[in-house]
Formats: structure tokens, C-alpha cells, sequence
């Protein structure tokens, strides 16, 4: 038996973020994860940050997570997160409005014209009544450095990893978790302080597995199709509002794209490993009327990503309004790589009794009526 201060279950983007902060912090933090850190829906992201966003408070905390990936100290040969900017491409009556949140917020951006799209976006196609709203700051995270990264971090930090393994029951006191059994080892960890659930779309299963208060949150799939061909040295990361198609480059040869389908679950252990034919089609379409050379484009393959979504499209944050020492982090609702690493922080300082510049209010899971059935929808904020 093994006592920890922490207890953090789930290995992806806002566990390990939040493992960092609270080990840098001097606690004793354990994290556990069912399968490989990492593994889960950070590894099948499409790895695009970008403060092109709606709300403010999304600004902000993306803002702060590209600060987050910028301050991580690791192998240079691999980089974390990659300056491309990104780049929106919509009619110009809609532009007005994207600048003015951007604006409203001291994020740099520039505009351009349909014809500087031949030097931007060379591979594609831009219609005569768009513009490209560009945000040069922006970029791509390579989830898989991170995650080597962080591994390295926790270790040298003292955090205990626990992979292949998850938390089967839990032992309450006093309306406080003092330890918890974990499932394949048998192993119980006794924990001094709080029990943090980070396991993005598991969080649901595994509080109902726990018999914790239950979270209404939606879980759904993200379907990613990666193509093979000539699209130019060009890198930039865009988004085309009109056909609501999201185009990465990976390499001068390969690009991942995407338009944000969202397919509702009911387990996210159970959804295919690659795309529907129904999507591929339909999003192949799509990117033929906007790709220059689509004589040269093949299917290369794809992948499927997991998601949460709160029942009015914000992050969950903060603790159990029914358990003392149960704090959460849900419902980033395919934007985890955005708002993660700022979001982790708020929690560590809301644990730690420090103060935050982002203010965490609205993320609280006490906003929600545990009774209440709000049905299985995604909300689409942006």
C-alpha cells in the first residue's frame, strides 16, 4: 500500500498537465491510466491550436496553453508546438466579426485577399468573395513529443505513472476519498488530499462505475481522413467556414482533414479505429472543390477520435459539488489540446489555494442539475 497526496486518473493531455503542476508543486502525485499515456483521444487529435475562437474566456485559455507548450524544456530535435500560424478562409461580410473578437482580445492577425491565397494556400482554392483571416501565432502540437516530454518531466518530478491499469472502486470517509483499489494490480492507493478525474470522454463511465455523482456530459467520435499528394510547402493549418472543412498539413506529400461530425456514443471504448466509407466520401467531396490538384490525391487512410461535450458547450472544472477532495476536468469538446494545459493550471491552483488569472467560474460542475436529464447533444460553439 502506498499513500499519495494525489490521486490522478487518466494519462492524456489535461492528466499529465496537471500531474506537472501539482509535482512541481512538491506533492506526492500519482497518475494512473488504463492504457499508455497519452493513448487515448490526445493521440487522435488533429493537433491544431488556434485562438480563432468565439468566446473570450476560449481565447484566453488558449492563449495561455500556447504560453504552457513554449515553456516546456525538452529534446529540441523534438518539438512540442510549431509556430504555422492558421488561416480562416470565409466570405469577406463575415471577417468583420471574427476581428473584433480577436481585437477584443490583443490577439495579432492580419488580413488578406482571395489572390494572396495563391502564396498562402497554393494547393487550394479560394473563391473571388472570400478573404483569409490570418493569426500568425497560432500552430500544431505534436502530441506525441508531448507526451514523451511529459514522461520525462513527471519522472524527474517523482510523479508515479501507473499504465495498464484503472481505479475499480474507492474508499469514502466523511464525504473525503481516502484511497482507491486499483483494478488489475489489486494495488490500493491511499490518498491525503484530493482525487482528480482527468479521463476526458471515460470520465462518465467511470464515475458511474465509482457511484460518483454523475456528469451530463455527451460523449461522440471526431473522424479524421488523411490524404496523400502534392500540396506544396506551405503549412499553415486553415478552415474553410463555408464548407466547415479543416485542412493539416503533415509534410510537403500528406494533409489530415476534417469536418467536425460529431457521432453521439454510448461507450468510447467501442467506436471503429477508422473512418466510416460514408464520411470519407462525403468529406473527400469537399475538399475536391477546394484542392488545385486533385488529380494527384489519394486516401491515405485516417483515424477516429473520441469527445465530451458539456450540455452548454463549456468545460467542466473544478470539484464535486457532493465529495470534499473530487475535483474534474471534462467536456473540452474536441478543443483539448487548446484549452488542456490552461485549464490544468486553474485546477492546480484551485488545489493549491493559489490565485488564477483565469477565472473558473463558469466551468464549475455545480452550474449543472445532476438530476436533471439534458439529453445527448453537441454543442457547437464555434
Amino acid at each position: 500500500m502506498r499513500t499519495f497526496d494525489c490521486l490522478i486518473i487518466g494519462g492524456g493531455m489535461c492528466g499529465l498537465w496537471t500531474a506537472y503542476f501539482l509535482g512541481e508543486s512538491g506533492l506526492e502525485v500519482a497518475l494512473v491510466e488504463r492504457r499508455t499515456i497519452g493513448s487515448g483521444s490526445t493521440g487522435r487529435s488533429a493537433g491544431i491550436v488556434t485562438t480563432q475562437l468565439n468566446l473570450d474566456d476560449d481565447v484566453a485559455l488558449t492563449r495561455r496553453s500556447i504560453e504552457l507548450y513554449r515553456s516546456l524544456e525538452c529534446d529540441n530535435d523534438r518539438p512540442i508546438y510549431r509556430e504555422t500560424s492558421f488561416v480562416t478562409v470565409e466570405p469577406e461580410w463575415m471577417i468583420r466579426d471574427s476581428m473584433e473578437v480577436l481585437r477584443r482580445n490583443g490577439v495579432r492577425f492580419e488580413v488578406a485577399s482571395c489572390y494572396d491565397a495563391r502564396t498562402l494556400l497554393p494547393y487550394l482554392r479560394v473563391k473571388d468573395y472570400e478573404s483569409l483571416l490570418i493569426t500568425p501565432d497560432d500552430g500544431v502540437v505534436n502530441s506525441e513529443n508531448f507526451v514523451e516530454c511529459a514522461r520525462s518531466l513527471l519522472k524527474e518530478l517523482g510523479v508515479t505513472i501507473i499504465e495498464w491499469d484503472t481505479v475499480s472502486s474507492i474508499e469514502v470517509v466523511d464525504d473525503s476519498v481516502v484511497g482507491a483499489r486499483l483494478k488489475n494490480s489489486g494495488i490500493t492507493l491511499k490518498i491525503r488530499q484530493d482525487l482528480i478525474l482527468t479521463a476526458g470522454p471515460w470520465n462518465k463511465q467511470l464515475l458511474k462505475e465509482l457511484n460518483l455523482t454523475r456528469m451530463p456530459t455527451t460523449v461522440y467520435t471526431c473522424q479524421l481522413l488523411s490524404l496523400r499528394g502534392e500540396f506544396s510547402s506551405a503549412n499553415a493549418p486553415c478552415y474553410f467556414t463555408e464548407d466547415h472543412l479543416y485542412v493539416r498539413p503533415l509534410s510537403r506529400d500528406t494533409i489530415v482533414i476534417g469536418n467536425g461530425l460529431a457521432r453521439i456514443v454510448e461507450d468510447p471504448d467501442g467506436v471503429p479505429v477508422r473512418p466510416e466509407p460514408e464520411y470519407v466520401w462525403e468529406v473527400a467531396s469537399k475538399f475536391e472543390k477546394r484542392c488545385a490538384t486533385t488529380d494527384k490525391v489519394k486516401v491515405g487512410g485516417g483515424w477516429v477520435g473520441v469527445c465530451s461535450s458539456s450540455p452548454d458547450g463549456r468545460p467542466i472544472l473544478g470539484r464535486s459539488p457532493f465529495l470534499e477532495n473530487v475535483y474534474i476536468i471534462d467536456g473540452l469538446d474536441g478543443y483539448g489540446l487548446m484549452r488542456a494545459p490552461a485549464l490544468a493550471e486553474v485546477l492546480s491552483s484551485m488545489i493549491l489555494g493559489r490565485p488564477t488569472e483565469i477565472d473558473p467560474t463558469c466551468y464549475h460542475p455545480a452550474r449543472f442539475d445532476v438530476d436533471r436529464e439534458y439529453g445527448d447533444r453537441v454543442i457547437e460553439l464555434y
